[in-house]
């Protein structure tokens, strides 16, 4: 059974500089654009005539086949591609060791810049983005979970990195569960162990 890719048309309605929203907006048109003039699509549409020009011309410009443009300009080609670029980013950047330069020269490599915004600076836009909404879930999960747990008790391993500031490390070695990361003014064993034990307050272990 085929994927259907959801598109939510709260997140695409009345932004020109979208381009799921302009991929949609050029689909409607080019499925009437043989009894309709830009101008009575435009105005229907609420679309500056400029912008749908703009949109066009910018879709003839594009190197590469013309099934390969087909499809990528579409809304699900436009879906596809925003998932894909965000399990390059997690599975890369987030899971794996690689850079933002590896998944640049990535997008290059399988020749999809085309389509998609390869630089450094637009990559490095998405990756802080997600690193943001990684923090935001982690912490949501670690309220939501610790309620949850049940008492048991463990050993963990304490550690200390510098990248380039001290920062304390606590983890637990059987699940390899991180449950201290924190930046601190000095290496003194009773710093670590007043951090983790006000981070373990919200856990039932010991």
């Amino acid at each position: 059974m085929p994927t259907q890719y959801q598109i939510s048309p709260d997140n695409v309605r009345g932004n020109n500089n979208n381009r799921l929203y302009s991929s949609i907006k050029l689909c409607e048109f080019e499925e009437v654009r043989e009894r309709q003039s830009q101008r009575q699509f435009a105005q229907e549409e609420n679309i500056p005539r400029t912008t749908l020009q703009y949109w066009l011309k910018r879709k003839e410009k594009i190197d590469a086949s013309p099934a390969l443009i087909d499809f990528f300009e579409s809304p699900d080609g436009m879906a596809f591609l925003h998932r894909l670029v965000t399990a390059v980013h997690f599975e890369f950047t987030k899971v794996g060791v690689a850079s933002i330069h590896n998944v640049s020269n990535f997008l290059k490599s399988c020749g999809l810049d085309p389509f998609v915004a390869s630089s450094y600076a637009t990559q490095r836009r998405i990756s802080n983005k997600m690193d943001k909404e990684l923090i935001r879930f982690g912490k949501s999960e670690h309220d939501r979970l610790a309620t949850q747990m049940p008492p048991k008790a463990i050993t963990l391993a304490e550690d200390e990195t510098f990248h380039p500031e001290i920062c304390l490390v606590a983890m637990e070695p059987v699940s390899n569960y991180i449950l201290l990361e924190k930046y601190a003014e000095n290496r003194k064993g009773k710093l670590g162990t007043h951090q983790l034990k006000m981070h373990l307050s919200a856990y039932r272990s010991r």
